[in-house]
């Protein structure tokens, strides 16, 4: 329900148009008859409309009364006056009002006028939303814009306004650019091309996109996208998309594309990719040569490549395929026989994806033939080189102790002679970590030797953790059997496993700390990383194990960062750094503190343990502290009325450029110098003081407003109107004041 004030000085006349407002639907919010009274009325209470009477009770009239509400709220008013002179008429229309209207009033006159300056005032209201609403769209927009006017019927186009996002692409400021001419502001553009397409836009009304054009002068160097429109006011609307870097990255892709493709054709390395059905989607030269000399086959690109291998070896390519499809990354050593020699492939399966699904499947195979034959000539001879500092036992293959040697008896505390002929099952029992000694055999028939870890007995019948490595030979009777060679490891294990309890109890501990923690090694690669920092940095699942912090993070993440880091390197002293600037791994834009510690060990160093504290919110707050004081100081600043501050001892404290005016002070003169009551008349200094006194306390009772005189400068009384009230927090109080004297005189 709309809410209106009546301003009339007869009572009768007030009566009868609340009535009247009332029946058509309408809150009447109060009747006044002073001219003060409407004005402290209006500015307190909520109000759509006021029915306005020139000829008031009181010191001022309905016209200054409407000039002063109008310094502080926009609220529409409808003269209703007897006189009609053209003095009263030219001052009623300096006020600008919703009508003026002649008493006596038609009602239906009325009754139109009221409702049609509501109707206006709602729709200005609107259209203000409306261009707040466009004008915030148009700052927040990533892409430049620009709206242009059109003048001389399409000839010239001048630029009448430009977005932040457009400011930052031409790297100017708003004021350097408005009131310019398109075709000189762009002159960057190759030829007339932007110029012909404002033409168009405007003279056809089509929506337009151009090519891609390369914008150059002395300053820039960029590829544009424009999107021009005409719009229904006659301007024309033009969005530029930056495309500088799309064609650098594109670029550049096609070039590492292009080295990629190379180095893959002229490795030695098999490469080739498959879907999920097998079907092959690109295979190199070196695996065509492979194919077709292992399997006399011309594989291509589009072919099957279960079709043309042996039933056991599609066997095992659906297995791995099964593995690809759970999105597994894996290696595996393949074995086959090219001629009377064994041959070994190390290969490296990754699986495919395309829009976070799994379409296939890509191989990477290498020869690792001569590295097998050098891995088992090497361990052969490790193997002696080893056998006078670890347990050698000689079994029979029935697994009867033949020989122990020195190292042995210390290991297990048994001589030869009381083990010699007795069964290892016996003395040792061996218990291996995932195998049986059945599968052990069967690993020595196929391979040769064996090597892994297992639990074994001593003498007072205590298990020792040993690694084992097992070979195979022929006895004096070409009977095989076996070697053990047995190093004990229960210490180590010991102390692995304490190492390992410490390093997740302190893992525990850093993780259940908010605050991101990173560990890096003497090469600058991550070694730790915290939950705390998962969550900071928004990447939740990723692995930054052995990433390097420095080299392998985006520029955003880490330019800002770095310097701190390279700081405590280089001076080996912990350096601070406070709110600076990141872009997390995740893409969100923080603030961030904290502390790089170097890790020590004998002065020499050994890493670095950073420590980071997300102050963005802080950061953010201070910021919008800092961008409302100066927004709230300049409104103060800025007040058309005299307005001062002053805290609870009543010293003044703050004053606006009004406030000098209107007291005859400067500021040097008043601000943290002069008490507010020594400017009070001595009359109304009692009253003021009792006022300020309950003000203080709270006290409900006490008037926001009210009238009383005080001495400027020149020593003149001067009588005021003030609106008073007390700025929560601090108990500071706020005076603004306006100055009736004229009209009290």
């Amino acid at each position: 329900m709309k809410r209106i004030l009546i301003v009339e000085d007869e009572a009768i006349s007030a009566l009868d148009l609340k009535r009247k407002m009332e029946v058509w639907g309408f809150e009447v919010v109060g009747m006044v008859s002073y001219g003060e009274d409407a004005i402290e009325k209006a500015l307190e209470s909520k109000v759509d409309l006021i029915l306005m009477d020139i000829m008031l009770k009181g010191e001022i009239d309905g016209i200054t009364a409407h000039k002063e509400i109008s310094k502080h709220q926009d609220i529409p008013v409808i003269y209703l006056t007897a006189y009609g002179d053209m003095e009263t008429t030219r001052r009623a229309q300096e006020t600008v009002p919703e009508n003026y209207l002649l008493k006596p009033v038609d009602d239906r006159e009325l009754k139109f006028a009221v409702e049609m300056a509501l109707y206006k005032n709602e729709l200005k209201l609107k259209i203000n939303e409306s261009n707040q609403r466009y004008q915030e769209l148009l700052d927040k927009m990533k892409r430049a814009v620009i709206k242009v006017q059109v003048k001389n019927q399409g000839e010239i186009f001048i630029i009448k306004d430009i977005n932040p996002a457009g400011e930052k692409m031409v790297k100017l400021k708003r004021e350097d650019i408005l009131d310019r001419d398109i075709s000189s502001f762009f002159r960057g553009i190759d030829g007339d091309k932007l110029l012909q397409l404002f033409k168009k836009a405007y003279f056809t009304g089509d929506f337009l996109q151009s090519p891609v054009m390369r914008y150059s002068d002395e300053n820039l160097d960029l590829w544009v996208e424009a999107f021009i429109y005409l719009l229904p006011s006659g301007e024309i609307m033009a969005i530029f998309e930056d495309r500088t870097q799309e064609l650098k990255t594109k670029k550049e892709l096609e070039k590492i594309q292009s080295n990629l493709s190379t180095l893959m054709e002229n490795t030695k390395d098999c490469i080739w990719s498959t879907d999920l059905d097998s079907k092959v989607l690109y295979l190199n030269k070196a695996f065509k040569e492979y194919f077709h000399r292992v399997y006399n086959y011309q594989l291509q690109e589009g072919d099957n490549i279960t079709e043309s291998v042996p039933s056991s070896v599609k066997d095992n390519w659906k297995l791995l395929l099964e593995r690809v499809k759970k999105g597994e990354q894996f290696s595996i050593t393949h074995q086959h026989q090219e001629g009377q020699k064994p041959n070994y492939y190390s290969i490296f399966i990754n699986p495919i994806f395309q829009d976070d699904q799994i379409t296939g499947a890509s191989f990477v195979a290498r020869n690792i033939t001569s590295w097998k034959e050098k891995e088992y000539k090497i361990r052969n001879q490790a193997n002696l080189l080893h056998n006078i500092h670890e347990g050698i036992i000689v079994l029979d293959r029935g697994l009867q102790i033949k020989s122990w040697n020195q190292a042995a008896q210390k290991i297990y505390g048994w001589t030869q002679s009381e083990v010699k002929g007795r069964s290892e099952k016996d003395v040792l029992n061996t218990r291996f970590q995932d195998d049986t000694w059945e599968k052990v055999k069967e690993i020595l028939k196929d391979k040769g030797i064996y090597e892994g870890e297992a639990l074994q007995k001593d003498y007072h019948n205590q298990l020792l953790t040993v690694h084992l490595h097992i070979n195979t030979y022929q006895d004096e009777n070409n009977q095989p059997g076996y070697i053990m060679l047995i190093r004990d490891i229960s210490r180590q294990k010991k102390a692995e496993k304490k190492t390992k309890e410490q390093k997740v109890f302190y893992e525990q501990i850093l993780n259940s700390i908010n605050d991101g923690i990173i560990v890096t090694d003497s090469e600058d690669r991550i070694q730790f990383i915290n939950q705390g920092m998962y969550h900071l940095a928004d990447s939740k699942g990723a692995d930054y194990s052995l990433v390097h912090i420095l080299e392998d993070f985006k520029k955003e993440t880490i330019q800002e960062f770095a310097p701190y880091y390279l700081k405590a390197r280089e001076t080996l002293q912990n350096v601070e750094y406070d709110a600076i600037k990141v872009v997390t791994p995740g893409g969100r834009k923080s603030y961030q503190s904290g502390w790089m510690i170097p890790r020590l060990i004998d002065g020499e160093y050994q890493g670095m343990i950073c420590t980071i504290d997300d102050v963005t919110r802080q950061r953010k707050a201070e910021m919008e502290l800092q961008i409302s004081k100066k927004y709230y100081e300049s409104l103060f600043e800025n007040n058309s009325s005299p307005t001062l501050i002053f805290d609870n001892n009543g010293l003044i404290i703050k004053m606006n450029k009004e406030a000098e005016t209107i007291t005859g002070y400067n500021r040097k003169e008043m601000v943290d110098k002069v008490f507010w009551m020594e400017l009070v008349s001595e009359k109304d200094l009692p009253r003021m003081r009792e006022y300020n006194k309950k003000r203080q306390k709270g006290d409900p009772t006490v008037p926001s407003k009210y009238r009383f005189r005080f001495y400027n400068k020149k020593k003149e009384i001067v009588v005021a109107l003030a609106n008073v009230v007390v700025l929560p927090g601090n108990k500071e109080t706020m005076v603004s004041i306006i100055d009736i004297t004229d009209y009290q005189n």
